[in-house]
Formats: C-alpha cells, sequence, structure tokens
C-alpha cells in the first residue's frame, strides 16, 4: 500500500512490518508486497526477481559505494541537469531525507 511504502521511504521498518502484518492477518492483503490497487489474485507469479549475474552485481555494488562516498554532490548534480532540462524534482519520496 502507499502507507507500507511512504513507512518504508521514512525508515520506520518496524511499524511497516506492523501494518503489514496486520493487513495480512485480516484478510485485506494476499502478499506482502502487493499494491492493492493493482493486485488480481488471478495472476500467477513469476516466482520473484531472477538472481542478478555476477557482473550486475559488481556494478550495483560499486553503485552503492559510491553513493555511500559521494550521495549528496550525485543529487546536486542530478537536480541541477534536472532543472536545466526545465523539470523539478518529483515529491521527494526517492529521497527519504526530503
Amino acid at each position: 500500500s502507499t502507507l507500507a511504502t511512504a513507512l518504508g521511504y521514512a525508515g520506520d521498518v518496524a511499524f511497516r512490518a506492523e501494518v503489514v502484518a496486520d493487513a495480512l492477518g485480516r484478510g485485506l492483503w494476499r502478499d506482502a508486497d502487493q499494491r492493492p490497487s493493482e493486485f488480481d489474485p488471478a495472476l500467477a507469479s513469476l516466482g520473484g526477481w531472477p538472481e542478478a549475474t555476477p557482473s550486475v552485481r559488481a556494478c550495483v555494488a560499486d553503485l552503492e559505494d559510491a553513493y555511500a562516498a559521494r550521495g549528496a554532490a550525485m543529487r546536486a548534480e542530478a537536480v541541477a541537469l534536472l532543472a536545466r532540462a526545465g523539470k523539478r524534482a518529483a515529491e521527494g519520496l526517492q529521497d527519504p531525507d526530503r
């Protein structure tokens, strides 16, 4: 749900888990990752995400390390590029610190 997503972005992992468990327990959701407006119980599951190749895992690790070291500068550069393109940053859900 939007609430569970927002709680995740806000870093309130314990309360998010409580909300999800409550919804599952009441039968409101059939799956912890569903989005109720998009969930169709008749669709078969594909079984989760495929395993990433070693090169993809290495690339992701490099990006995570770079963001940990220079995240603020990377974000500032992206915002500046968006501004030059005449776009504005989205509502901030992509960045839990905003």
